[in-house]
């Protein structure tokens, strides 16, 4: 829930840097090798 606020606070300031925020958090977590766990998840609140 506080990952959500957060996100929501920044897309109020910036949509286009939360965009590269998202980005460059799905990169890390592809590069830590948490793409079994969180990604397949994360890819239902994609739209």
């Amino acid at each position: 829930m506080t990952v959500s606020r957060a996100l929501n606070s920044l897309q109020l300031v910036r949509p286009k840097t939360v965009e590269k925020v998202m980005q460059a958090v799905a990169d890390y977590l592809l590069k830590k090798g948490y793409r079994r766990h969180g990604i397949a998840a994360d890819a239902h609140h994609h739209s």
